[in-house]
């Protein structure tokens, strides 16, 4: 953590914020929570997810309907593409 270094982050950084979740998209947040440290690093950073990790998280986890999930699990990672981009 910050703290241990003697780092002191902004509020904006260290509170948790919270968002709703329609139930029909848990299972693409649950594998992607699974999959969060899985990215593919390029020169300019995030350059997406690694999807064997992703696949075989979800066959780990033995996912229903693993396809669409992992389609949903792509809009995710689109976001956070996305928002990094804007930094």
């Amino acid at each position: 953590s910050a703290a241990a270094w003697g780092l002191e982050l902004p509020l904006e950084l260290t509170e948790p914020e919270h968002f709703e979740v329609w139930p029909e998209n848990w299972e693409a947040v649950r594998l992607f929570i699974r999959c969060q440290t899985q990215w593919r690093i390029g020169m300019n950073g995030r350059a997406g997810l690694d999807y064997a990790a992703v696949l075989a998280m979800g066959s780990l986890y033995q996912i229903d309907n693993l396809s669409q999930v992992v389609e949903e699990v792509q809009v995710i990672e689109a976001e956070i593409l996305i928002q990094g981009a804007k930094r």
